[in-house]
């Protein structure tokens, strides 16, 4: 399978602590330079064993490439708002963000993505915390 051994090769990294040669097809979290070093520990990734997705990263791109695709959703081309909310929004978004992430940015987004969240569903529950920080790595 050509297809299959080119996945393999672009999964390939050079060391533990640099990115796979094609983190820029990433538009999440798992693009940013310095995701390993910031966020290798984060709670979020509590059980990415034996640093499956450091290992497997093309693939793991790919496939949430592709659950995108198949829900008819195009893929966002809009830069992410780092600027910090002005009222950082309920005490459980801070709570949540500081769970599932280490680096101050990301939370940041966090907090804004349940924001957004909870006034769109008009409820915030502690699972979609989880799903939001999953969402946000890709």
């Amino acid at each position: 399978q050509k297809t299959a051994s080119l996945s393999t090769k672009q999964q390939r990294t050079t060391s533990k602590n640099k990115q796979p040669q094609n983190m820029a097809a990433c538009s999440g979290f798992l693009g940013q330079p310095d995701f390993w070093q910031e966020e290798g520990d984060a709670p979020i990734l509590k059980f990415n064993n034996d640093q499956w997705l450091q290992n497997h990263t093309a693939e793991a791109i790919a496939h949430a490439k592709k659950w995108i695709a198949a829900m008819g959703i195009p893929e966002s081309k809009v830069d992410f708002d780092r600027k910090p909310l002005s009222s950082e929004g309920a005490r459980i978004f801070r709570a949540d963000a500081n769970r599932t992430f280490r680096s101050e940015p990301n939370r940041v987004l966090m907090i804004k993505l349940l924001s957004f969240c909870s006034t769109k569903f008009g409820d915030y529950q502690q699972s979609l915390g989880y799903v939001a920080g999953v969402l946000l790595i890709f």
